[in-house]
């Protein structure tokens, strides 16, 4: 990531990261599993005056084990072939469909000072579908590193994708759906 106000390189790529924390539900949900979505190629910039986000869709990554103990502490360790699994059907034509849509992007339109950190408008596109969000963002500078950490919850459907189901609907991902951000950039300098 890159800070908004100037064009300094990322001190440290990797510092960042973009999650969607999922959970499942229906009668057999104690057969499923909840799971952690990660985005391993993300570039943007953050800032106290804007911030943009581009996700590439091959580059999302079911359950890598230190987020998911993250995110899920009392959940299972996934199998890789179910890992495989379940990313081959996020990745398909029934849920995000990359072939007609290789990323995901956020860009704001407002972000405003307030006592409990920084209100942030912008428009997020999933799956071709662009909806305003709104959350609250700490974004602080420190050493001349920018930081940047919000969450938010959305509803897959309000983005036209059905959450996925199995076994005649008894196992299936809920339709709310938690993003966990935490962005970091150098500062600008003079």
């Amino acid at each position: 990531f890159r800070a908004s106000t100037g064009a300094a390189e990322p001190r440290d790529a990797k510092a960042s990261e973009l999650g969607v924390k999922t959970w499942k539900e229906g009668f057999a949900s104690a057969l499923a599993h909840d799971h952690v979505v990660s985005a391993s190629e993300v570039q943007g910039t953050v800032g106290f005056d804007r911030i943009e986000i581009t996700v590439q869709v091959a580059g999302l990554i079911v359950d890598k084990p230190a987020l998911r103990k993250k995110h899920h502490p009392q959940a299972k360790e996934i199998s890789p072939s179910d890992q495989r699994k379940t990313t081959d059907a996020m990745l398909g034509e029934d849920q995000l469909d990359l072939r007609k849509f290789p990323t995901i992007t956020f860009v704001s339109s407002a972000i405003v000072k307030e006592a409990n950190g920084h209100a942030v408008t912008g428009q997020l596109k999933i799956h071709g579908v662009t909806k305003t969000v709104k959350t609250i963002a700490r974004i602080s500078e420190k050493d001349g590193i920018l930081t940047g950490d919000a969450s938010f919850r959305l509803k897959v459907s309000d983005y036209g994708i059905t959450p996925y189901s199995a076994a005649l609907g008894s196992i299936k991902v809920k339709d709310e759906v938690e993003l966990v951000l935490h962005l970091v950039s150098a500062a600008s300098g003079p």
